[in-house]
């Protein structure tokens, strides 16, 4: 083979790898972009969870009386707080997120009624 064949087929291996290893970067690039954002995203979901734990917790501690004048669905620091009698002594409490609508946490709490509650 002449010499000017070979020197043009080694420069043809070398574009067709130079193609290859930019397509190779440029998809180990995007996933390492894909990987952040969902990593991002992870960690503002359980900020906001922390977050609704915390005053899910706060107003689960609340006594009976309180608990039954927040019945209803009410805005409280960024959350809809729904709070509703599921039984004669039992008050559900579920913390949505407004944004999406989505229930973040939720619980039901044992509230007696005391012989001075009674209707």
């Amino acid at each position: 083979m002449p010499a000017d064949l070979r020197r043009g087929f080694s420069i043809l291996e070398l574009i067709v790898a130079l193609t290859l290893l930019g397509a190779t970067g440029t998809a180990i690039v995007a996933a390492i972009g894909q990987t952040h954002a969902s990593m991002t995203q992870a960690l503002a979901a359980e900020v906001r969870v922390r977050r609704a734990s915390r005053l899910l917790n706060a107003i689960a501690r609340e006594p009976r009386a309180p608990l039954e004048r927040r019945a209803g669905r009410r805005r409280v620091e960024g959350y809809e707080v729904r709070v509703g009698i599921a039984a004669h002594e039992l008050i559900g409490i579920a913390l949505v997120d407004t944004g999406t609508g989505a229930i973040l946490v939720e619980t039901v709490v044992h509230r007696p009624r005391r012989s001075s509650d009674a209707p």
